[in-house]
């Protein structure tokens, strides 16, 4: 396994430590924006960088804070770093744009209300006439 994961007393996870071919990396998980499974594999989002792991969502999801949600089967987002949600989207302050399952929708946009001092909001598209 190339990640270690550094405990605080509750049993959530505060850091992690990966290790690749360009050496070790300590990533404080609240700096984390998501963690996407891609083939057995965990693809891990942070400060414009991108790690792969050795672990599964389902581990992930057990381990991380509460400000981290599942949206879909396949991906992990850090709700800190959430803007908004368009449709079945969720919007994050990158300018990237996370799918939503439908089965997860609802959840999601209460964990995202819930969660945040923060106002979220709907977002509309602009029609040009």
């Amino acid at each position: 396994m190339n990640v270690k994961f550094t405990y605080s007393a509750e049993g959530i996870v505060e850091t992690l430590t990966i290790k690749d071919y360009r050496g070790e990396h300590t990533l404080v998980v609240d700096a984390v924006e998501s963690f996407k499974a891609e083939d057995g594999i965990v693809l891990v989002k942070s400060d414009n960088a991108h790690y792969l792991i050795d672990s599964s969502l389902k581990r992930l999801i057990a381990i991380l804070p509460t400000a981290f949600i599942e949206v879909h089967r396949n991906r992990i987002i850090n709700t800190s770093f959430a803007v908004g949600w368009y449709k079945n989207e969720i919007i994050m302050d990158s300018g990237e744009l996370y799918p939503m399952s439908r089965r997860k929708k609802p959840f999601c946009k209460l964990a995202l209300k819930k969660l945040s001092k923060q106002e979220y909001k709907l977002y509309t598209r602009q029609v040009e006439n």
